[in-house]
C-alpha cells in the first residue's frame, strides 16, 4: 500500500492510545495552564506587599500585546517540555511493534520502507499537535493574566509580527520532529522502548552542555563543530532573531545562518536515514 495508506493506519492505532495521547498532547499544556494561573492569583493576592517592597513586576500593568505574547510563546514551543513529552509518544509510535512482537504480522502487508515511512508521517502530525496544544496554551495564559489583573488586551507586535510567529512556529516543528527522530533511530537499532525513550533525551543534554564544554578547549559557539553537533544551538540561532525587533534585536549573518540550516537539515535526515537501512536489513522473524 502507498505511504498515506501506511500514515493512516498508524494514525488510527495512535488514536486509540489515549494515554499516550495525553501525555504527549495534553499534559504540559495543561500544566502550564493551571501553574500559572495558580502563579497570577497568588501575586494578585500578594500585590499591596509586592508594592510596599519596591518589586517591579511588570506583569501586572500596563496593556498586554497579545501578538507579543504569542511570539514569546511560539518560541519556546521546542523546549524541554514539549520535546520531554513528544517522546513518549514518539518512543511508542516507534518502538511498539517491537514490544508487542507484531512487525512480522506488518511487513508481509507492505514494504519496509513504507511501514516506517508511515510512522515518520504520523510522529510529524503529532509534533504538529504537540505545537498547536502549545500556542493554545498559551493564548490562555496570557487571557487569564489579562483577566487576573485587569490589564487591556492590544494586539500589535509590529508590522512583521505574524511573520516571525509563524517563523517561529516552524522552527519549533522542525526541532520537535529532529529530537524525535533520534528516538526512532533509538528504537530501530536497539528493539526497546525505553532506549527510544531515554537515548534522545541523553543526547539532547549532551548537545546541550556541548557548547560549555568546547570553549574552555578554544571552540566558540559559534563555530562549525559546535553547531553541527549541536541542532539546538542551530534552532537557536534561527529563532533568536525573530522574537524581537529593533535596536535591542539579535542579528543573524550568512555564514551563521548556513550553519544552522545545514546543521538542522544533517540531523533531520541522518537519523531517518540511518533507521531505514538499518531497518531494511533487520532480521524480524521473532517480532
Amino acid at each position: 500500500m502507498p505511504p498515506i495508506d501506511a500514515i493512516r493506519a498508524e494514525g488510527y492505532r495512535l488514536l486509540r492510545n489515549r494515554a499516550v495521547l495525553f501525555w504527549s498532547v495534553l499534559f504540559a499544556p495543561i500544566c502550564a495552564v493551571a501553574f500559572n494561573t495558580i502563579g497570577f492569583l497568588v501575586m494578585r493576592a500578594n500585590a499591596a506587599k509586592l508594592q510596599a517592597s519596591e518589586i517591579d513586576l511588570p506583569m501586572m500593568r500596563g496593556e498586554l500585546d497579545l501578538m507579543e505574547a504569542m511570539i514569546r510563546t511560539a518560541s519556546s514551543l521546542a523546549g524541554a517540555p514539549e520535546a520531554l513529552f513528544l517522546t513518549v509518544g514518539a518512543a511508542t509510535l516507534f518502538a511498539c511493534d517491537y514490544r508487542w512482537e507484531t512487525w512480522r504480522l506488518l511487513t508481509p502487508r507492505d514494504s519496509r520502507f513504507n511501514l516506517i515511512s508511515g510512522k515518520i508521517g504520523v510522529m510529524k502530525l503529532l509534533a504538529l499537535v504537540v505545537i498547536i496544544a502549545g500556542i493554545l496554551a498559551g493564548v490562555a495564559v496570557s487571557l487569564i493574566q489579562a483577566g487576573v489583573f485587569s490589564r487591556p488586551l492590544t494586539f500589535d507586535g509590529g508590522e512583521d509580527a505574524v511573520v516571525r510567529w509563524l517563523g517561529l512556529i516552524g522552527l519549533a516543528w522542525l526541532r520537535l520532529i529532529q529530537f524525535a527522530l533520534v528516538s526512532l533511530l533509538a528504537a530501530v537499532l536497539t528493539r526497546s522502548l525505553m532506549a527510544a525513550l531515554l537515548v534522545p533525551l541523553v543526547v539532547g543534554v549532551v548537545q546541550a552542555a556541548l557548547p560549555s564544554v568546547l570553549v574552555p578547549m578554544g571552540v566558540p559557539p559559534d563555530s562549525w563543530l559546535t553547531v553541527l553537533l549541536s541542532p539546538g544551538t542551530a534552532y537557536q540561532m534561527l529563532s533568536s532573531p525573530l522574537v524581537a525587533t529593533g535596536p535591542g534585536a539579535v542579528s543573524l549573518e550568512a555564514a551563521t545562518a548556513l550553519k544552522a540550516w545545514l546543521s538542522l537539515a544533517l540531523w533531520l535526515t541522518v537519523p531517518a536515514a540511518l533507521a531505514l537501512l538499518a531497518f531494511s536489513r533487520q532480521d524480524l522473524s521473532k517480532e
